[in-house]
C-alpha cells in the first residue's frame, strides 16, 4: 500500500521523526551521496548516490541491495559472502569472485591491501564479461567485515561509461560497513525495555492529568542566500477525547462504541512542496484509556491549480494487532494487518506526548520504541537521547534517530517537555508561533494562509 501523499505525511511526522530524505537527481559532474542504507537482514550498509533506486531481495546473509542509477548508466549488487576457511583473506574472494564472472577475464585495474572503514578490503575492474551478448565492464570491491564473511558490491556498466561508472563505485565502495544484525538486535531490546520502563513510569499520570493544549508551528528551511524560506506550518491540539472524534460526525451522533473515553491528538498541517501546489492533512489520532486500542484517521489533499486530489488511511489497532486501510476518488487499498511488538510501542498519539517524558534527569538517559513509520508504512524502531543542554540552562537536548538511517532530529526542551526548536537533518526548522504571527508572516510572503481542508 503506498499512497500518493506518502511525502507529505512524511513531513507532518517530522514533528515527532527524524527527516526521510529523498534521493533527489544528481547533477551531471558531481557524486552526491544520500544518507547511509543498510541492509537489515544482513548488516551491510552504505551510501548510495543520490538519484538511485534501491531494492532488497532475500533475507538474512542471502538479502541482496541492488541498485540502479537513476540514468541507467550501471547497476550494483551488495552481498555478504560467508566463507568455508578461517583463513580466508580479501584476495582470495576477490579470485574466486573473478573466476565465476566469465571464462576469459582481463584485468583492467585491481587495487590490493586498501583500508575501508578500517577493514581489509581489495578493489578490481574487469573485462571479458557480456550481457545478452553485449560486452560490460565488471567493478568488485571485497570488504573483509567480520572473520570469515565478506562484503562484496559489484557494478556492471558499459565500456562507453566505464570512466564514469568508476568513480562512482570508488567513491560507494569506499563507504562500505558493517554491524552485526545480533548485536543490533540486543541493543534495541534493551532500549525498547527502557523506553517501556519510561512509559510505565510516568504515561499513565500525564494522561490522568492531560489538560487541553493547541501549539502553531512554523516550517522553514534556510535557502541559497541566507534567507529563511518557508516550508509549512503545523498545529498541534492535545486533549481528552473520545473515540468518535476519529469519524468527524457530530457527537450527538456516536455510536456507543463511539462514545468510548480516551485521548485525541489533532493535527492540522499545510506543505508547500517544491513542486509547486499546496498539500493538506488533517488527522486524529485516538487513544483508549487503557492504552491497548488505537484509531486513527488522516486525509490529505492535494491542490495544483483548479485540480485537487483527496487521499486517506485509516488506523486501528486492538492489542498487538494494527490494520491500515487507505482511499482515493479512484481505488480502495486492501486492508493491511500489522503485528506490533508488546513492549516499547508508541502509538500515535503518544508520539506527541513523548517530549513531555523526556525531559527532568540531569544525566544523559537513552530510551527505543517500536512506532507506526509512515514512510516505510509498517513497524519501525526509533532511539531517543535526551540529556541537560550544554550551553542553554534549564533546557534539554533531545535527539531522536532510527537505527539505520544517518538522519538525526535534535529538539530543545523545556522542563516541562514543550518544544523550544526542533531542527531536522534534512535543514527543515521546526519554531513555535503564535497564530496571529504566523498569519501576518505568510500575508507578508503572499502564501497561501486558507482554511486547511
Amino acid at each position: 500500500m503506498r499512497h500518493p501523499f506518502a511525502m507529505l505525511l512524511a513531513v507532518l511526522v517530522a514533528l515527532t521523526l527524524p527527516a526521510q530524505a529523498g534521493l533527489g537527481q544528481p547533477s551531471d559532474d558531481t557524486i552526491e551521496l544520500a544518507p547511509p542504507y543498510t541492509v537489515r537482514p544482513n548488516g551491510l550498509s552504505l551510501r548510495p548516490p543520490i538519484g538511485t533506486e534501491l531494492r532488497v531481495v532475500g533475507t538474512g546473509n542471502t538479502a541482496r541491495l541492488t541498485m540502479i542509477d537513476g540514468r541507467h548508466l550501471w547497476r550494483m549488487e551488495l552481498t555478504l559472502v560467508q566463507t568455508a576457511s578461517p583463513d580466508d583473506t580479501p584476495a582470495d574472494v576477490m579470485q574466486d569472485r573473478i573466476t565465476v564472472l566469465a571464462p576469459h577475464i582481463t584485468v583492467r585495474e585491481h587495487r590490493r591491501h586498501l583500508l575501508i572503514n578500517g577493514r581489509l578490503a581489495e578493489r578490481a575492474f574487469v573485462d571479458g564479461y557480456e550481457i545478452n551478448g553485449t560486452p560490460a565492464v565488471v567493478g568488485l570491491a571485497v570488504v573483509a567485515v567480520a572473520p570469515q564473511r565478506f562484503g562484496v558490491l559489484q557494478i556492471v556498466t558499459l565500456p562507453a561509461e566505464y570512466e564514469k561508472s568508476k568513480m562512482v563505485f570508488e567513491v560507494v565502495s569506499d563507504t562500505l560497513d558493517y554491524a552485526d544484525p545480533a548485536d543490533q538486535e540486543q541493543v534495541r531490546r534493551r532500549l525498547a525495555r527502557q523506553g517501556q520502563a519510561l512509559l510505565d513510569d510516568r504515561m499513565g499520570e500525564l494522561l490522568a492529568s492531560l489538560e487541553p493544549t493547541e501549539q502553531w508551528y512554523r516550517l522553514h528551511v534556510t535557502d541559497a542566500a541566507g534567507e529563511a524560506a518557508e516550508v509549512g506550518y503545523v498545529r498541534v491540539q492535545i486533549q481528552p477525547g473520545m473515540r468518535g472524534d476519529v469519524t468527524g460526525k457530530p457527537r450527538a451522533t456516536y455510536t456507543p462504541a463511539e462514545l468510548a473515553a480516551g485521548y485525541t491528538v489533532h493535527v492540522a498541517a499545510r506543505y508547500l512542496p517544491t513542486t509547486a501546489g499546496v498539500y493538506d492533512v488533517v488527522s486524529v489520532f485516538f487513544l483508549s484509556e487503557d492504552r491497548n486500542e488505537e484509531d486513527w484517521k488522516v486525509v490529505g489533499t492535494e491542490r495544483r491549480g483548479a485540480e485537487k486530489r483527496t487521499h486517506s488511511l485509516v488506523g486501528t489497532r486492538v492489542g498487538n494487532r494494527l490494520t491500515l486501510r487507505g482511499e482515493s476518488l479512484s481505488r480502495h487499498d486492501r486492508p493491511k494487518n500489522i503485528s506490533v511488538p508488546s513492549r516499547g510501542y508508541l502509538s500515535q498519539a503518544e508520539l506527541y506526548l513523548l517530549p513531555q517524558l523526556l525531559p527532568g534527569s540531569d544525566q544523559p538517559v537513552e530510551v527505543g520504541f517500536w512506532f507506526f513509520n509512515w514512510e516505510r508504512e509498517d513497524i519501525a524502531f526509533r532511539t531517543d537521547r535526551t540529556e541537560p543542554h550544554a550551553t542553554r540552562a534549564g533546557t534539554w537536548l533531545a535527539e531522536t534517530a532510527i537505527p539505520g538511517q544517518d538522519q538525526q532530529t535534535r529538539t530543545i526542551l523545556d522542563a516541562d517537555g514543550t518544544i523550544l526548536e526542533r531542527t531536522t537533518s534534512g535543514g527543515v526548522h521546526w519554531e513555535p508561533i503564535e497564530l496571529t504571527a504566523l498569519r501576518k508572516l505568510w500575508d507578508a510572503k503572499g502564501l497561501p494562509t486558507g482554511p486547511i481542508e
